[in-house]
């Protein structure tokens, strides 16, 4: 070869550089902007904080360059694409791209393994080079070093930062050994912290209980069966992995326990992983499919008391129960209470403060509750909210499966505009509870008689699910009336009814009527002794219903009894 060729050849090797070595200013320039280090990862600095340690085995084999996320000695002069930096040689590097384009070649790289990452030991202007070539692979002499932390070529800082978490975590608890079976990884950075502080209180009130000091895989062992299992064995059951694909379950035990935290101040009441679980990043909508599945799970087993399973009964567990401190709030009380004896709920109780109610006045009500919660034998908890009344119940019906609220009609019998605003926004069923007129006395008597006013809409096709419950499991007297409308027949919109209760094995009396569907409901209610009215939707949306006057809002006008209307 000519010297000219060679020069030539000096030549391109070097433009090559340039060319690559403007990249990599590009790359640190926008990493810059970003916040981000685009520098290699330190071999030390990875191995130190794995608590990782080297096999001495070593073998040759070719090895992926997208692997390569590190050096041992080298890792502030290349980027983490292996593009020279302002430190490296042009003369060096050139002279490598000659070697590896030339007759001669290059002897295999030394390199670390750790997981599925490598940090080159000896040859990063050998890597350098090989990924500017376009190569996938280069030859090297790879040395194991053994991590407890699994590792992979995505390895970032904050992949780092949390696989080092995790590494002392494990050295300091040792789960690999306690819990082989149980998967603990985090995905976020500073978790493994939090998770360690849940274990160590949790051994902490362990010792103080048995008056020694526990040891750390007992209390990691108890606080694995006690607390971290039962929070997964209710993420599987809410499949609320599908809503997060990219977490864990450890992260979802974190994130539902700081939830539950977090619910707890802002609402003022205790509140249990379970209830936190149907708020945690859903929807508000789409909170009730917990309690819509246990109702058809209730109702495909049966209304036999046979064969009737106690552990399936409890369709209402959280229930929220509006009080203004009048007669209507008491009302409303006594049926919440009545529900949640009968269901073993949690009962919440919102006491709505509009300004007029002094410390004497609240505290009166807060004993009143108690009381009659004690009385009861119900575990009942008190807030009292002020502002906006339908913000407050809406914002508090996250955690329960039936909102009960009294309401006070007006002069006109019009319905209070803050109920109108509820029934528009709440997705919860809602049990209205009107209040007593002036002079009249709180009714007393259990709900016995109920009456469902059906039109085979969806919302109708809902509360004839509670009804069949209400009238199967609780051993209500049901009567299901239709209203012929427009060219639907009564008939036929009797007969899905029936069709379908029958198959449930819940008894029912029908009735058709014809004509104003408010007027039939209220007649019918009077002539079967009714407890309670449950009404869906009729004709429109649940939107257009309340601004077009729906039948619903004509019957809460004029009913005294209790209406379940469902959202």
């Amino acid at each position: 070869m000519s010297t000219d060729n060679i020069l030539m050849t000096r030549a391109e090797a070097a433009a090559d550089f340039e060319r690559v070595r403007r990249q990599a200013a590009l790359k640190e320039l926008f990493g810059w902007l970003r916040g981000e280090s685009v520098k290699l990862l330190s071999y030390e600095d990875v191995r130190a904080r794995l608590h990782a340690r080297e096999t001495g085995r070593r073998t040759l084999e070719d090895i992926p360059l997208d692997a390569i996320v590190g050096s041992a000695g080298r890792y502030h002069e290349f980027t983490r694409g292996f593009l020279p930096g302002k430190h490296v040689s042009r003369s060096r590097w050139g002279r490598v791209k000659l070697a590896m384009t030339g007759m001669r070649g290059v002897p295999p790289i030394e390199a670390y393994r750790v997981g599925g990452a490598y940090f080159v030991q000896d040859g990063n202007h050998r890597v350098s080079v090989a990924r500017e070539m376009g190569n996938d692979t280069i030859q090297a002499y790879v040395t194991e070093v053994h991590s407890e932390v699994a590792i992979g070529p995505e390895l970032d800082t904050k992949a780092l930062i949390i696989a080092a978490e995790q590494a002392e975590f494990l050295q300091r608890t040792g789960a690999r050994s306690v819990l082989p079976d149980t998967d603990l990884r985090l995905t976020a950075t500073g978790q493994y912290p939090v998770l360690l502080e849940h274990i160590n209180v949790h051994r902490y009130f362990m010792s103080e209980a048995a008056g020694h000091d526990v040891s750390m895989a007992e209390g990691l062992q108890h606080w694995h069966d006690e607390v971290y299992a039962p929070v997964v064995e209710l993420v599987r059951e809410r499949d609320l992995l599908s809503d997060f694909p990219e977490r864990t379950e450890a992260d979802l035990y974190l994130w539902l326990t700081l939830h539950r935290d977090e619910l707890a101040d802002e609402l003022g009441w205790d509140v249990d992983l379970d209830a936190a679980a149907s708020s945690l990043g859903v929807p508000l909508a789409d909170t009730r499919r917990p309690a819509r599945d246990r109702l058809e799970q209730v109702l495909e087993s049966g209304t036999d008391p046979a064969t009737r399973d106690p552990q399936r009964e409890r369709i209402v567990r959280d229930l929220l129960v509006v009080t203004d401190g009048g007669a209507g709030g008491s009302r409303a009380i006594g049926l919440g209470l009545a529900i949640a004896t009968r269901e073993e709920a949690r009962l919440y109780g919102l006491a709505i403060d509009d300004g007029k109610l002094d410390d004497a006045g609240r505290r009166a009500v807060r004993e009143t509750f108690d009381h009659r919660c004690t009385s009861a034998s119900c575990s009942g908890q008190l807030v009292f909210a002020a502002g906006n009344a339908t913000d407050a119940i809406v914002e508090r019906s996250r955690l329960a499966d039936l909102v009960v609220t009294p309401y006070l009609r007006e002069k006109s019998s019009n319905l209070p505009a803050t109920l109108r605003a509820l029934l528009r926004r709440c997705p919860r069923p809602v049990l209205c509870v009107p209040a007593p007129r002036p002079g009249e006395t709180e009714p007393t008597q259990p709900i016995a008689r109920i009456l469902l006013a059906y039109d085979a809409s969806p919302k109708a096709d809902e509360a004839l699910q509670i009804a069949a419950y209400l009238a199967g499991w609780w051993d209500m007297q049901l009567t299901v009336l239709t209203v012929a409308e427009l060219a639907r027949s009564a008939k036929s919109i009797e007969g899905r009814a029936r069709k379908s209760l029958e198959s449930l094995n819940v008894t029912a009396d029908y009735l058709r009527r014809r004509g104003n569907v408010a007027n039939a409901v209220l007649k019918a209610a009077r002539e079967r002794e009714a407890d309670m009215l449950l009404m869906g939707g009729y004709g429109h949306g649940a939107a257009l219903n309340l601004v077009l006057g729906s039948a619903t809002i004509d019957v809460l006008e004029r009913t005294e009894l209790p209406v379940l209307v469902c959202q």
